[in-house]
């Protein structure tokens, strides 16, 4: 192998660590108050820690892993962010259908499917801790939900 290769394939072995490393598996707990099935894996990047701690105005990519508890042709992504300070109160929810995101419109029941959001704070948001919720529906039912806190810097 010459010089020029060796270099070349340690450079890209350096940028795939470099690149795994900068994602994390996120632990999400239950809903609160529901009894939802539970995703098969999360993971945010980047991130480095669980729980992740999150910059304001950074785009952060959400990758999940779900199973299909129903056939459906329409599945939707909900996402929640609450956020409590001695002065402020934020509950913000936002819930989008598969035609506009990265995740498949018909599935069926069984089928373990992958999809992601995007997950950004504004500055309205201070350090402190916030608690983030994903679930993933049909509509009348849901196919995972779960919850974690993120740490805001």
């Amino acid at each position: 192998m010459h010089r020029c290769e060796m270099t070349g394939s340690a450079l890209l072995l350096l940028l795939v660590a470099t690149c795994a490393m900068a994602q994390q598996a996120v632990t999400l707990g239950k809903c609160e108050g529901e009894d939802y099935p539970s995703f098969k894996s999360v993971t945010v990047y980047p991130c480095e820690s669980d729980p992740c701690v999150i910059k304001r105005d950074e785009r952060y990519n959400v990758t999940f892993s779900v199973e299909a508890t129903s056939d459906a042709n329409t599945i939707h992504v909900t996402t929640a962010k609450q956020y409590e300070s001695e002065n402020t109160h934020i509950n913000m929810v936002n819930s989008v259908s598969c035609i506009f995101l990265d995740v498949p419109c018909n599935v069926t029941k069984g089928e373990v499917f992958q999809g992601s959001v995007k997950l950004m704070l504004s500055q309205m948001f201070s350090p402190g801790e916030l608690t983030y919720r994903l679930q993933v529906s049909d509509g009348p039912n849901v196919f995972a939900c779960g919850q974690t806190k993120l740490t805001i810097e």
